[in-house]
């Protein structure tokens, strides 16, 4: 018997009130069979009744499936998706599909961000998703066009979701760097270039967008990509502003990323977070493949969730994040789509 992942032909945003009836479904203490559920109008669970026998006007499904947050996207790289699974070479690596990736943006335009974000959260909302924390840091239009600012791509992102429906987390994505050392950007990274100064306007330009529906935070790319003094900064105006806003980071997904962090600081990236008190429960660590026995005794500490991206790790050849050891210490996870290889939330 196939399992069925609930969506609702209703508007969630039309002010009633809308009743489901599962002949079973998976709740927090296990199955349960008829299983009646109220749903108000902006989309949130008001009751969870079990033993009810199914009524006129309400929506009957077989089998119900709690949805799952989306913890970490990059919507535009569902467009990507297929075009580096081809033979290559064997020492091959993410840092080689990188490459590809700042070919395929190339010719990305700014318009095409809408349409493509469209496809993958209604793909998202198909599958089981909904909810999406988007990872945004592609902040400019092609190379010849200056006039496209950061604020115009990122309200892309949030039109994308209106558009079809799904509530949104927008993490914009502080990226000021090519590599570790504050190394320049090469020209396949300029379109995520961001300074500190662009970065806080933009959290305040986006602060109006924010709703039920549309929440903000914030993004810092990776260690490699930013520096002590920007993340200094973007802390403090959260900590001024909101220090409930999230923060998401790209961490210690790769070996050679480990290795020049070392290179960079004499410390692993999770333990140069660790050392400086940053990380705390409102914080998402982003794969974090790569970790030490202290480093995961560290994150489970803080409280802060690792996002892991199985089917992106698996396809682009990361590792293995050590989760039993994880969960054994207290750990939280989270799972997201990532690359959007694959938006299957049963698959992840």
């Amino acid at each position: 018997m196939s399992m069925v992942v609930y969506t609702s032909s209703r508007s969630m945003t039309d002010g009633q009130v809308s009743e489901l009836h599962a002949r079973r479904a998976l709740l927090p203490g296990g199955w349960a069979s008829d299983v009646a559920i109220r749903i108000g109008p902006t989309g949130r669970i008001r009751e969870v009744c079990v033993d009810v026998a199914a009524t006129d006007g309400m929506d009957r499904v077989d089998t119900l499936l709690p949805g799952m947050p989306n913890a970490h996207s990059h919507a535009f790289q569902r467009a990507m998706a297929g075009r580096t699974e081809h033979n290559s070479p064997a020492d091959d690596s993410f840092w080689g599909w990188r490459e590809a990736l700042y070919r395929f943006i190339d010719w990305l335009e700014p318009d095409d961000l809408r349409v493509i974000g469209r496809m993958a959260y209604l793909e998202m909302l198909e599958a089981g998703y909904t909810s999406v924390a988007e990872f945004h840091y592609l902040h400019r239009g092609r190379r010849r066009e200056a006039d496209v600012d950061c604020q115009t791509m990122a309200q892309l992102m949030l039109d994308a979701a209106q558009d079809v429906g799904i509530r949104i987390s927008l993490l914009p994505t502080l990226y000021q760097f090519g590599g570790f050392g504050e190394k320049p950007a090469t020209d396949g990274q300029l379109r995520f270039i961001c300074s500190v100064n662009e970065f806080l306007d933009l959290l305040t330009q986006l602060q109006p967008r924010a709703s039920e529906r549309v929440a903000l935070g914030i993004a810092l790319h990776s260690l490699r990509a930013v520096s002590e003094s920007g993340i200094q900064q973007v802390l403090d105006f959260r900590r001024t502003h909101d220090p409930m806003m999230p923060v998401h980071i790209h961490v210690a997904e790769q070996v050679r990323e480990v290795e020049d962090c070392v290179t960079w600081s004499g410390q692993r990236p999770v333990e140069w977070l660790l050392r400086r008190k940053l990380i705390d429960a409102r914080w998402c660590l982003v794969h974090a493949t790569h970790i030490s026995a202290s480093e995961i005794a560290g994150i489970a500490e803080t409280g802060a969730v690792v996002a892991l991206c199985p089917t992106t790790e698996a396809n682009l050849g990361d590792g293995f994040f050590p989760l039993q050891q994880f969960l054994e210490s207290g750990g939280r996870i989270a799972v997201g789509s990532d690359s959007q290889v694959s938006i299957s939330p049963v698959e992840e």
